[in-house]
C-alpha cells in the first residue's frame, strides 16, 4: 500500500438542504456540486499534467458517483463503484435535519461529536466499522495511479489509514465538498484544494 498514488475529492454539493445528516441518503449532485467537481478535476489536470490515473474509485451513492461521472470528462478512465467506500451511516438520524437531532435524541449529539470511534448515532456505524470497509477497499489492492471520489468521513479514515494516523485524528483529516488532496507514497502531498471549492 505504500506505493499508492492517488487524489482524494470529496463529492459536490448534493441536491437536498446543506444541514441534514446524508450518510446513505441518496439524493443526486446539485448543479453547484457538477460545477465545483469540473473545477477540481481541471485544477488536478493543470497542478499534476504527468498524473496518469489507471482507475476511478467512488462509493454506491449517486452524490459520489455523478461527481465522479464529472471528474473522469477530465480523466477518462473506467469508473468502479464499491460499497466500501460508502460514507458513514448515520443509522436512526438518516435524513433528519441537525436541529432536529438533538430534539429527537438528547446527549446522544454531543456524544457521536466527542467521540465517533466509540458512539455511534443510534442504529449507526462507528469509526470502526467504517475503517473495517476502508481496510478491506485497500486490501482490495486498487490500482496506482487512481482517483478516490467519495465522502466526508470515508475519506477522511482512509487518508488517515494511508498516512498511518490514528482513528482518533481522522476527522481532522475532513475535506470540504469538491475538494481534493493527494497522497503519494504514504506522505501528504496537497489538502484541500482548490480552495474556492
Amino acid at each position: 500500500m505504500a506505493n499508492l498514488d492517488c487524489i482524494l475529492i470529496r463529492h459536490g454539493e448534493p441536491d437536498c438542504a446543506a444541514d441534514i445528516y446524508l450518510g446513505h441518503t441518496d439524493p443526486i449532485l446539485s448543479e453547484l456540486g457538477h460545477q465545483q467537481c469540473e473545477d477540481t478535476s481541471r485544477w488536478c489536470a493543470e497542478q499534476w499534467p504527468d498524473f496518469r490515473a489507471q482507475r476511478i474509485y467512488t462509493s454506491e451513492l449517486q452524490r459520489a458517483i455523478h461527481s465522479a461521472e464529472t471528474v473522469s470528462k477530465e480523466f477518462p478512465v473506467e469508473i468502479s463503484q464499491t460499497e466500501q467506500l460508502n460514507e458513514v451511516f448515520f443509522g436512526d438520524w438518516e435524513g433528519l435535519p441537525f436541529s432536529e437531532v438533538e430534539k429527537a435524541f438528547p446527549g446522544a449529539l454531543a456524544q457521536w461529536l466527542g467521540d465517533p470511534l466509540n458512539k455511534p448515532a443510534p442504529g449507526g456505524e462507528d469509526f470502526y466499522m467504517l475503517a473495517q470497509r476502508i481496510d478491506a477497499f485497500i486490501a482490495s489492492a486498487p490500482l496506482s495511479p487512481c482517483i478516490i471520489v467519495a465522502h466526508y468521513c470515508s475519506l477522511a479514515v482512509l487518508a488517515a489509514r494511508l498516512l498511518n494516523v490514528p482513528l482518533t485524528h481522522a476527522d481532522r483529516l475532513a475535506l470540504q465538498r469538491g475538494q481534493c488532496a493527494r497522497i503519494k507514497d504514504g506522505h501528504l502531498m496537497v489538502w484541500g484544494m482548490p480552495t474556492h471549492a
